[in-house]
């Protein structure tokens, strides 16, 4: 019976100290992971999807274009590493994306940012360490945007600004964002905020 007594207490402290190892050494893995520069264009799209994901989760930095199009997604879940993408990001005609979580690290995008035609996308939550747009930001045909929220660190964009076709975002919302933008000297090309929803 001792000898029972002290092995269940020898596996016990085992258990613990492997629970305790895995809880130490899981944040730093996540860390970790977030070390790659990744070189070309890449696309996320209803091909392979996962795949696609899989081959930018440890990516810090996309030296060319990225494009979210077509996509089954209903958030970025898996792109948390990204702070910096160097050509344009273009998140177009996914029909079940309702969030923008997993951007959280974007700080720059280098070439034109574009979020159109994202049927079921209610906010820009998940873009809110986004600083600057070094081209064209082009929010389009958003059918259920209601809110810019995501946008609150934005302070330049490069090209045009552009905000339009989204019925159910409060026009003053659009114009809010342009305002600050242009009180901070923050817009580099002609601004088109119409066709949004009026009166509020």
């Amino acid at each position: 019976m001792e000898k029972v007594k002290r092995y269940a207490f020898k596996t016990l402290v085992i258990v613990v100290f492997v629970t305790l190892q895995l809880f130490i050494l899981k944040p730093a893995v996540a860390v970790s992971d977030c070390n790659i520069v990744c070189e070309g264009s890449f696309v996320i799209d209803d091909i392979e999807t996962a795949a696609d994901l899989e081959a930018l989760s440890g990516c810090t930095s996309v030296i060319g274009d990225l494009s979210i199009e077509y996509s089954p997604l209903t958030s970025l879940e898996g792109l948390e590493c990204l702070a910096h993408v160097g050509g344009r990001l273009d998140i177009k005609l996914n029909e079940s994306l309702t969030s923008l979580i997993g951007l959280e690290s974007v700080e720059y995008v280098d070439g034109g940012l574009g979020i159109s035609v994202n049927r079921s996308l209610t906010s820009l939550a998940g873009l809110n360490n986004l600083e600057s747009v070094g081209g064209r930001l082009d929010i389009e045909h958003n059918d259920s945007l209601t809110s810019l929220a995501g946008l609150n660190n934005l302070e330049s964009v490069g090209g045009n600004l552009v905000i339009w076709y989204n019925r159910k975002l409060c026009t003053s919302l659009a114009e809010a964002l342009r305002d600050r933008l242009l009180g901070s000297g923050g817009t580099g090309r002609s601004i088109k905020v119409s066709i949004n929803k009026p009166g509020c």
